[in-house]
């Protein structure tokens, strides 16, 4: 689980820094006290296309993960019942 938060934690900040990057933005920091309106991501080449694919990839997996989290909750929340007849 950890493993996959810091992978998270690492794309976001190099799609971030890239799209900085891209944008010829300065590099005064984050620019908190401007706000801008969001731009529109476009894809410009393949790599910007495969990154795309993977960060929803990634949300998929998430989302399958979250999921299964809560499966498994619910399934140690229900009695054990079951477990008596496995003697």
């Amino acid at each position: 689980m950890q493993d996959l938060q810091e992978v998270t934690h690492d794309l976001h900040y190099e799609n971030y820094r890239a799209t900085r990057l891209a944008d010829g933005s300065d590099s005064d920091g984050p620019g908190l006290d401007k706000p801008r309106a969001p731009k529109q991501a476009v894809p410009k080449s393949d790599t910007d296309i495969k990154l795309r694919e993977k960060e929803a990839e990634l949300a998929r997996m998430q989302a399958m993960l979250l999921q299964m989290q809560q499966q498994l909750k619910q399934q140690n929340q229900a009695p054990s019942s079951s477990s008596s007849h496995n003697v």
